[in-house]
C-alpha cells in the first residue's frame, strides 16, 4: 500500500500533490513517513525559525520522496 493510499484509507485525507517529498519523523521510536500537507512544525527553536538558511537545511534533512 503506497503512503497516498494509507492516509485516504486510515484518516479519509488525499494528498494534492503526489511528487511532493515527505517528511521523516520518529513515533515511538518507529521512522513514519508523513506528507508536509498533514503536518504543524513545533518545537523549533527561535533562533533556527529565524534564519531562513537554517530552517531550510533542517526541513531538507527531514524530506524524502514518497514514491
Amino acid at each position: 500500500m503506497s503512503i497516498a493510499e494509507y492516509f485516504l484509507k486510515n484518516y479519509e485525507l488525499k494528498i494534492s500533490d503526489p511528487k511532493q517529498p515527505l517528511f521523516v519523523v520518529k513515533i515511538n521510536g518507529k521512522e513514519c513517513h508523513i506528507p508536509p500537507e498533514f503536518c504543524n512544525i513545533d518545537g523549533v527553536p527561535e533562533t533556527i525559525r529565524e534564519d531562513p538558511r537554517r530552517m531550510r537545511d533542517v526541513l531538507g534533512s527531514t524530506r524524502k520522496n514518497p514514491s
